[in-house]
C-alpha cells in the first residue's frame, strides 16, 4: 500500500540485508524475480527505489562529539 511502513526484522543470518540489497537493486536475482506490485523490479529506476527507502542499522553509529552534531550528521 502507498505510503505503507515496512520493517524488516529476524535473527542474525536470516536474510535481512540480502532482501534489503535486492530491493534496492545493488544487485538483480539469479534466480526468479522480486515483484512491486506485480511489476517486475528491474523495471524501476534503481535511483528511484533508493530514494523510497530507508535503513536503520541494528548498531547505530555515534560519533565522538556533542548530541546536536550527531543528529545533525543524519540529516
Amino acid at each position: 500500500e502507498q505510503g505503507k511502513v515496512l520493517a524488516l526484522v529476524g535473527p542474525s543470518g536470516a536474510g535481512k540485508t540480502t532482501l534489503f540489497e535486492l530491493l534496492q537493486r545493488f544487485y538483480d536475482p539469479q534466480q526468479g524475480q522480486v515483484l512491486f506490485g506485480g511489476e517486475d523490479i528491474r523495471q524501476f529506476d534503481p535511483n528511484e527505489l533508493r530514494r523510497q527507502m530507508a535503513l536503520v542499522p541494528q548498531q547505530p553509529a555515534l560519533f565522538s562529539h556533542d548530541v546536536f552534531h550527531n543528529i545533525r550528521y543524519g540529516n
